[in-house]
């Protein structure tokens, strides 16, 4: 059955074999001082002088200098996408790198090398390159074996990685990205660093039922939220609405497990008439793990109200929980 044919293997290999040794093959070691830079010049958005474009300080290397003739020879870098000092050094100190690698290779190969690829069948084609330390490595693979293989791959391993031009990834792994514009379809982020801050993403409940609270004694729950806490700090808001049979004042607390967090007042329209309550704290403890946060809520002693001592009802509950590294 043609639909169900199996193919052994890649129908093509680009091997030194496909080199063409009588074609010249140049090798460029070293550019003219007219293409070559040793030092750097960079401008960035200032979040702190409201997005002012901004000087970076520049990067110069008196080693390379003394190498190109004792001549600053420099390139200028506009970076309007990176808001943040310490990234625009770091990749003004890549560009720099990457400037500084000579070495350029061209050779030609057999019109062979062009491969039509039909139906189930693939071509290979790898490169493998070693440079700078002994973890950097570069393998490219256009395509393997469609069938019993991954159809192609890319794996890289350096220090700086520079990509240009519109790039799709799919199921990939990056430490650092440096990206002008990101169109993102669905992003799984289990904590994000912004500068040098972190922050998790925000968790949130709601709930519209009627709870009654009625004992000045007695903390009732009134909203749950579980938090897989990053040894971060913990950022706590809750809002509610609030009425009753008469004029009373609510207390609220949040709990980290039985543990309180600050506590608030709240009194009720004149005659119990409904009001809107918000409410934030910081739970400073750095702990890690699956944790719960819970808003808890109980009528105020009735000595400290002046009087204002009914029954309250609580609806639309909502609670969001959020860490922040600062």
């Amino acid at each position: 059955m043609e639909g169900a044919r199996r193919r052994a293997g890649p129908v093509y290999f680009l091997t030194d074999d496909d080199v063409i040794v009588t074609r010249p093959q140049a090798f460029d070691p070293f550019p003219g001082l007219a293409s070559t830079v040793n030092g750097i010049h960079a401008s960035y958005p200032e979040p702190e002088s409201l997005w002012e474009s901004k000087d970076a300080p520049p990067r110069y290397s008196a080693e390379y200098e003394a190498s190109d003739q004792g001549r600053r020879l420099l390139a200028d870098l506009s970076l309007p996408a990176v808001p943040f000092g310490e990234q625009v050094q770091r990749l003004m100190l890549a560009y720099i790198a990457e400037e500084r690698r000579f070495r350029r290779h061209t050779l030609a190969t057999q019109s062979a090398a062009i491969a039509d690829i039909e139906g189930n069948a693939s071509a290979t084609y790898t490169m493998r390159l070693t440079a700078g330390g002994a973890s950097a490595g570069l393998e490219l693979v256009a395509a393997d074996d469609p069938v019993s293989g991954p159809v192609s791959a890319l794996r890289l391993r350096a220090d700086h990685v520079i990509v240009s031009g519109q790039t799709t990834l799919e199921d990939t792994f990056i430490s650092t990205l440096v990206a002008r514009q990101a169109l993102v379809a669905d992003l799984r982020v289990t904590t994000l660093m912004i500068g040098a801050e972190a922050v998790t993403v925000t968790r949130r409940a709601f709930a519209g039922g009627e709870i009654g609270i009625a004992s000045p004694d007695t903390w009732v729950t009134v909203a749950t939220l579980a938090l897989t806490r990053a040894g971060m700090a913990t950022d706590l808001a809750a809002s509610l609405s609030l009425g009753g049979a008469g004029s009373g004042v609510l207390e609220l607390a949040f709990f980290r497990g039985e543990t309180q967090i600050g506590t608030a007042r709240q009194a009720t329209g004149l005659d119990g008439r409904q009001v809107q309550v918000s409410y934030a704290a910081v739970d400073p403890d750095t702990g890690s793990g699956l944790t719960t946060y819970t808003l808890r809520a109980s009528k105020a002693a009735p000595a400290t109200t002046g009087g204002w001592d009914a029954d309250m009802i609580l609806t639309n509950r909502y609670l969001a929980v959020q860490q922040f590294k600062r």
